[in-house]
């Protein structure tokens, strides 16, 4: 059963100058929000980039980094990152108590980890930390419970003909799951967030988490589908370049992009529908 309530939170690049290592740094932004840092000479254990989940507003006159989290729930954290060496950065998580005192602290060196939220976290830091990186390219980090289905294939029906492909609805920095009953209607589905577009292999990646084989693949049709302004421009953009080749989609351009004919959640159109004629009804007896 799918969690009305699940999230996923997206940390996004640090501003230029705020939390970022910039002494001798070379930084570059491409066209799909990822950031280069270049240099070198950074001495290995120096912070390259730190996001935290409280901070005094009064001070920095920003919100919180990262987001609040359910003490005792166990959460994956996902870092879509580039270093050369492979090895030359890791992660540290840092978890206080309402006193700032340190109450326990994880490290990893991969894209992904899970962990359970210690029981008394008031506060949490994340730091990405040099160990012997030349250059570091960046774009997010996800965080999400790790009972969330993402990333895998759910409700398997092998007579369904299609394999539907849900890309979440951001909200600022998170995406909430659509209703329950919406999605226990669509059979063979995978959800993803609409981000893993601006990742090169993100056709790759789309295999690997659908968990079939190319026998398997080809007896199957894929269906893109969004329900919103941003998971609706992922959904058509993929469905074009599905197979077309390999190009990555820019993060600005799901914000302006407003696509059409694109596939969207029955349950959605039908409510749609029914607030179109209600309020066309009401229109006409006023």
């Amino acid at each position: 059963m799918l969690k009305q309530q699940t999230m996923v939170y997206y940390v996004p690049r640090k501003d230029q100058g705020a939390g970022i290592y910039l002494y001798g740094t070379k930084l570059k932004i491409d066209k799909n929000k990822t950031v280069l840092l270049e240099n070198p000479l950074v001495p290995a254990g120096t912070c390259l980039m730190q996001w935290a989940s409280h901070v005094n507003y009064q001070d920095v006159r920003k919100e919180p980094d990262l987001p609040v989290l359910e003490t005792g729930r166990e959460y994956v954290f996902k870092a879509l990152t580039e270093a050369k060496p492979e090895d030359g950065i890791l992660f540290r998580l840092d978890f206080y108590d309402r006193q700032q005192e340190l109450i326990s602290h994880s490290i990893f060196r991969g894209k992904e980890e899970r962990l359970i939220l210690p029981e008394d976290t008031y506060s949490y830091t994340l730091q990405m930390i040099q160990t012997g990186a030349d250059s570091v390219s960046f774009h997010h980090i996800e965080i999400y419970p790790s009972d969330c289905p993402i990333y895998q294939l759910i409700q398997k029906n092998e007579e369904e003909p299609y394999l539907h492909v849900l890309f979440l609805e951001p909200t600022g920095n998170s995406a909430v799951f659509p209703d329950e009953k919406c999605m226990e209607r669509i059979k063979n589905l995978l959800v993803i967030p609409h981000l893993i577009l601006v990742e090169e292999d993100w056709q790759e990646k789309l295999v690997t988490y659908l968990g079939l084989t190319n026998e398997e693949m080809s007896t199957k049709k894929l269906r893109f589908l969004g329900y919103g302004p941003m998971s609706r421009a992922a959904s058509v953009w993929a469905s074009r370049q599905w197979n077309s080749g390999n190009e990555r989609i820019p993060s600005d351009h799901l914000s302006v992009y407003e696509g059409r004919n694109h596939e969207v959640i029955p349950a959605l159109v039908e409510r749609s529908e029914k607030l179109r004629n209600w309020t066309g009804n009401e229109r006409k007896t006023k």
